[in-house]
């Protein structure tokens, strides 16, 4: 397998630390004799509308210890064969031995370069940049509003090797992938950790840039300050959460802990707020393993999950029949979350979610679709339609200053709605989705905004010309339901949900990545009305006012 590994390649000994912690890296080459220094970045945002980041030189370190491969390792992915699952392995070197306290809670950048000056921008070698977050130091933060960043999910879909949570590579000089040759567990201890292709498909940006960058441009826009942490440091009780009023989520945060997601489930219940900007939110249940550096979660095959019917059992060494093992704990199976034996949808968690076997009819597991997805991009379909939201309640209060009315529709020309976006059942009357509650929406939710996706599924882009086929449901590239913006109470806390992972995206100034087939992609201009709600969302639930 080639790729461009350039001289280095690296990653860091922890994907987030804090002021006073080291900061080590593990850094190897097959192609440099040079000296390796570490070039360290704050990411500021965007870079020229782009899905690459605008970086701030923070400082030089180094040089540090380098693994030598042997010349004829370059061009190939360093590492052994396990690297997937096990890591690296590469020796450890220490670029700071005490985080200073003026590195302000971000998302950096470490470069591995023996270039004579820093370059202040990304760089093209795949490998040679690594992404770290500066979480708050322990009972010291900066803002009322914590930022959980989806490092788990970075981490499910990337590939050093051949392997990640969805294929593994078969061997032959095609590249071709297998869903049955996926892996169980992936490592942190990889270079490019969020920076890879997702899965085989080159058509999207990179993990972890698609959702991140565009908020932290828009937060330094607008001058609000945030602390940052990664998910899992929730789950390793790293930050605490009840030294913050808001905890926000963006873009694809799909895969959680069962530990992280009690931890937010419990801020909420005693009366912390939870904002929810981004779709496909808490799917899969995760475990952790190794102080934290490698994700656990035993998958099928894709095409294996459900059939006709019938829930096989999960492939977990945790999980034990309840049948045969009454009283076992299977709490922390690695299945997705609506399934069994958890029985745990997301809508306890966001208020919505894509899939719930809450509503499933009497002996069958397919369960309620919510939600939308979009995903014909990947299948050789055209870009995805340009959808919004309609306003459904305009006096609430997280339209104010919008100049919204109530059936106006907003975020259109950013495709808000897309590429996956979560729901509440409903069905309508006068032509406004009304919750039915079968799916175990909260008892008090409120629509405040909706898109009607129900006929996405309906159209077969793989055949040519696309065939229409009204109540079509089996479908690889699209899921069509409606898409419900949301706001409700969950004890004493309250939760906005605007849930679809591209609303980031329509914060700023950015290129539309779902336009695949034209020569030079166009820069959509920012939606002004999701930039007003978004900061109305973190004002008020933040407690910024006053």
């Amino acid at each position: 397998m080639k790729d461009d590994s350039g001289e280095f390649v690296g990653y860091c000994n922890e994907l987030s630390v804090a002021a006073g912690d080291p900061l080590q890296v593990h850094v190897a080459t097959a192609t440099s004799g040079q000296d390796c220094w570490v070039d360290i970045y704050r990411v500021r945002g965007c870079a020229d509308a782009q899905d690459l980041p605008d970086l701030e030189f923070i400082e030089r370190a180094g040089p540090v210890q380098v693994l030598a491969y042997p010349p004829s390792a370059a061009g190939t992915r360093l590492g052994p064969g396990d690297a997937d699952v096990a890591g690296c392995g590469w020796p450890e070197s220490t670029v700071q031995a005490s985080i200073p306290s003026t590195w302000t809670s971000g998302v950096y950048l470490a470069q591995f370069t023996s270039a004579s000056d820093p370059t202040n921008r990304p760089s093209s070698r795949y490998g040679q940049d690594a992404l770290f977050i500066v979480r708050p130091a322990a009972g010291k933060p900066s803002s009322k509003i914590l930022v959980q960043l989806g490092v788990a999910t970075w981490n499910a879909y990337h590939i050093w090797q051949n392997r990640n949570l969805y294929i593994g590579d078969i061997g032959d000089p095609t590249g071709t992938h297998s869903g049955g040759l996926r892996a169980h567990k992936v490592s942190f201890h990889r270079p490019a950790v969020g920076l890879s292709p997702r899965q085989k498909v080159s058509t999207f940006p990179p993990t972890a840039y698609m959702y991140t960058l565009p908020f932290i441009q828009w937060l330094n826009e607008e001058n609000l300050t945030v602390d940052y942490c990664a998910g899992t440091d929730i789950d390793r009780g790293l930050v605490d959460l009840a030294d913050y009023r808001l905890l926000v989520t963006i873009g694809h945060d799909e895969y959680w802990s069962k530990r992280q997601r009690d931890a937010v489930e419990g801020f909420v219940s005693r009366g912390g707020n939870a904002a929810f900007l981004g779709g496909n939110l808490a799917y899969w249940q995760v475990r952790l393993a190794e102080e934290g550096r490698v994700v656990e979660c035993y998958k099928r095959a894709m095409g294996h999950e459900w059939s006709a019917g019938w829930a096989p059992p999960p492939l977990d060494p945790l999980y034990r029949d309840p049948h045969a093992y009454p009283g076992h704990d299977n709490s922390e199976v690695t299945v997705e979350y609506h399934s069994p034996p958890l029985h745990r949808s997301p809508v306890t968690l966001t208020g919505a979610s894509m899939r719930n076997d809450e509503g499933a009819p009497a002996g069958e597991d397919e369960g309620v679709y919510c939600g939308a997805g979009w995903w014909w991009e990947n299948f050789g379909g055209p870009p995805r339609p340009a959808k919004g939201f309609t306003v459904l309640s305009a006096e609430h209060w997280v339209f104010d200053g919008t100049g919204l009315s109530s059936g106006d529709v907003f975020g259109e020309d950013k495709k808000i709605v897309g590429f996956e976006a979560d729901g509440i059942d409903v069905e309508f009357s006068a032509g406004v989705p009304r919750p039915t509650f079968r799916d175990g929406a909260p008892n008090n939710v409120e629509i405040i905004a909706f898109a009607d996706c129900s006929d996405w599924s309906e159209i077969d882009y793989s055949k040519k010309p696309p065939v229409f086929e009204p109540g079509r449901r089996a479908n690889d590239a699209t899921l069509g339901a409606v898409v419900t913006m949301i706001s409700w109470s969950s004890g004493q806390g309250r939760v906005v949900t605007a849930p679809v992972t591209d609303w980031p995206r329509a914060l700023v100034d950015l290129v539309d990545y779902t336009d695949i087939y034209s020569g030079s992609r166009r820069v959509v201009p920012a939606c002004p009305e999701a930039r007003m709600i978004t900061k109305n969302i973190l004002v008020r639930l933040g407690e910024l006012e006053g």
